[in-house]
């Protein structure tokens, strides 16, 4: 057998087999090493690589399994499609040492006490003040007339449609061109 395999573990041979016991905590209490020897979690060794792969899945089966125990299975469920309109906020005060991620979970956050269903938010930062961004989000069409209303947001944040690059370089060369003529 490979002493790369076995570097770091115990081994013992038994009907031809070479086992190793393996390193890994399986509970979220520190033991230390003698005691998991001990118990006899031993896995089979195969070869180098294949021995750390198994471990590997060993361990992230572990991490993936912890804390989950009270949480209820999930079903498969669909979402009616429905229009989407893209809306603006504005003058959202952004603090120190928050990030987009931050701002983002705000958003839905309030969205969610609403009742307004989020289809997507992004950040966008203000090019020129440094202490507040805006968000686009999308929203359900049927939605647009709760989200335009002054009550729905909180003091100072602003609402409106959102205008796109093309859109707006085209209104505002055709509102150029009426002011001079």
């Amino acid at each position: 057998m490979d002493d790369s395999v076995c570097h770091n573990s115990d081994t013992e041979t038994t009907n031809g087999e070479t086992l190793i016991v393996s390193p890994v905590r399986l509970n979220e209490q520190d033991r230390s090493y003698a005691d998991v020897a001990k118990e006899g979690e031993w896995f089979t060794a195969t070869g180098g690589r294949s021995y750390s792969r198994q471990r590997r899945r060993v361990i992230v089966k572990e991490l993936h399994s912890r804390g989950k125990a009270n949480v209820p299975q999930r079903s498969l469920r669909g979402v009616k499609h429905e229009r989407s309109q893209t809306m603006y906020l504005s003058n959202i005060m952004l603090e120190d040492n928050m990030e987009d991620q931050d701002v983002i979970d705000m958003v839905k956050s309030y969205t969610r006490k609403r009742n307004l269903r989020l289809m997507n938010v992004r950040v966008v930062n203000n090019k020129v003040c440094m202490d507040k961004v805006g968000c686009k989000i999308v929203i359900p069409s049927s939605q647009v007339v709760l989200v335009l209303s002054e009550d729905f947001w909180p003091d100072n944040i602003e609402c409106r449609e959102w205008v796109g690059r093309s859109r707006y370089n085209n209104n505002t060369a055709r509102d150029s061109d009426n002011y001079y003529y």
